[in-house]
Parts: structure tokens; sequence; C-alpha cells
């Protein structure tokens, strides 16, 4: 399973891990990092050639399109719907045909948590 994860979820854990906004930014920094960490082991490198523009209404968006199309990518993973209202419409597909079903955090855990072979695991750092 490939998913392109949007750069504010990580954001949103790191301060959900942290239980409150009001902290140092070096605390902000190092939970980010220990997140970074657990992530990138799983991680691909993707040579984005891809260049649709289908976010209007946040043309940076493209980028996770792109990056998702050209990466294989089965979901892009964003708290951001609206800003993929376009791209879910179009049913953009990734580079092997598959369309790329676009969902919340929330969503993308109910769908493979009542799937028997997806395991979800959550650990707190």
């Amino acid at each position: 399973m490939v998913a392109v994860i949007d750069t504010n979820i990580i954001m949103n854990a790191a301060f959900d891990q942290l239980n409150h906004e009001d902290c140092s930014d070096q605390a902000i920094y190092d939970c980010i990092e220990q997140l970074i960490k657990i992530i990138e082991p799983n991680c691909i490198d993707v040579n984005v050639t891809s260049n649709l523009k289908v976010c209007i209404e946040d043309p940076n968006d493209d980028k996770l399109v792109n990056l998702a199309k050209d990466g294989n990518s089965e979901f892009i993973i964003t708290n951001n719907l609206g800003h993929f209202h376009n791209a879910k419409r179009q049913k953009i597909k990734n580079n092997c045909g598959q369309i790329i079903k676009i969902m919340t955090p929330y969503e993308f855990i109910i769908a493979h948590t009542q799937q028997q072979h997806y395991r979800i695991t959550y650990n707190r750092i």
C-alpha cells in the first residue's frame, strides 16, 4: 500500500503528541524529527514528472496529486478534502491506472481497520 500524507497531518500529530500548542519551538522540532524517523524507513523516492493542475482551491496541493500519480499511490491522506474536490471529481489515476482515493486520516483508518488484511497501529512517542 502506498499513500501520500499531507504534511499538515504530521504537524497535527506533533501537536497532538505534545498535548498543547503553546510549547517551545525546540519541543516541536524534536517531536517532528521523531515522527520523521518513524516514517522515513517506509518512504520511497519518486521522480515527479507529472504536472497536473487540478487543485483550484490551493494550487500547492497539485504537488501532492502529482506525487501520488507518479509514485503510484493508492491514497492521498489529508484534512483538506475541499482542496481536492476537483481531483476527486476527475478520478485522477496513478501511473498504474488505479484511481487515487482522497480521504481524511480518520476515513483512512476506519476503512482499513475494517479490512482483515490491513493492520493499523498507533504508537505514542
